[in-house]
């Protein structure tokens, strides 16, 4: 302590005495929150210091007690004389600079006054032009407000017009459509009927051929063994009966000729041609 004590001015040493122990002894505390002094370790017995209590200061010469007392009491004096006069100094700045915003605001207010009826009165004149303005243009606003509601009625009824046209055309072309499509269909329908019956009337024709031709043998052989008066009784009484049959059958020819026709070029058909059978008509036939 000694030591450290004489790298010090005494005032320093005497206006801090138990932190210049501390700091001494226990080492400076290091920065931030919750650090603590080194302390002072003895390595003899691994013990350290960890707290140091100043109870009392004391100076043994009476002298430089006496000196460093008057010392500080002028000290003590002069700053609070610096003090006193710090603040006359503050009181004083800040009166003038109380009294520098007051003149300030005022002249703050006047400008704003002044503006404002710049502003007011640039306005009224503004709005004294707007309405001089207006009443000159209101007759042409009036008409160019006129003419633009002629104008768009006039495209209003052309627009009109135009859907209606286009409306008619659309039916008409409808109208149409539907015409040709039905005329199609019954074209189509038409040509389909008359193929089918074309078809039908080949079918059944084709049906009665076979049938006739594979009754003509049977039957020509059956006639042929009769004798010619046996075949004239026959004729005479079972032609006239089928004769409606055989009619349908070979499609209008009487029965005599399709009977011909079918034994043509056979001693039956020369027979037929040698008796000179003829139909005898029944009621509702020939």
């Amino acid at each position: 302590l000694r030591a450290a004590a004489r790298q010090l001015p005494l005032e320093a040493l005497y206006r801090d005495t138990s932190g210049f122990v501390r700091d001494t002894i226990l080492g400076k505390k290091p920065e931030g929150e919750g650090q603590h002094r080194p302390g002072l370790l003895f390595e003899e017995n691994n013990m350290r210091v960890k707290e140091v209590e100043i109870l009392s200061v004391a100076l043994t010469d009476a002298d430089i007690k006496r000196q460093l007392d008057g010392v500080n009491r002028n000290t003590v004096a002069a700053r609070l004389q610096d003090v006193s006069l710090q603040v006359e100094l503050d009181s004083a700045r800040n009166q003038d600079e109380v009294e520098s915003a007051r003149a300030q605001l005022l002249l703050n207010a006047i400008k704003r006054k002044s503006a404002i009826k710049s502003i007011q009165i640039a306005d009224d004149l503004a709005r004294g032009q707007e309405e001089v303005a207006r009443d000159q243009t209101l007759a042409q606003i009036k008409a160019e407000n006129a003419a633009t509601l002629r104008k768009a009625e006039a495209d209003h009824l052309l627009e009109v017009e135009a859907i209606n046209l286009k409306r008619e055309a659309e039916r008409a072309e409808a109208a149409l459509a539907l015409q040709t499509a039905e005329q199609e269909a019954d074209l189509k329908y038409k040509t389909e009927l008359a193929k089918i019956e074309e078809e039908l009337t080949a079918a059944i024709a084709s049906a009665d051929v076979n049938r006739l031709g594979a009754v003509q043998p049977g039957l020509v052989e059956a006639i042929s063994g009769l004798g010619n008066s046996e075949l004239a009784a026959a004729l005479a009484e079972n032609l006239p009966k089928a004769g409606g049959g055989l009619d349908r059958l070979l499609g209008g020819v009487s029965s005599m000729s399709a009977l011909k026709q079918m034994v043509a070029g056979t001693p039956m058909g020369a027979a037929l041609d040698a008796l000179g059978v003829k139909r005898q008509p029944t009621k509702g036939q020939e």
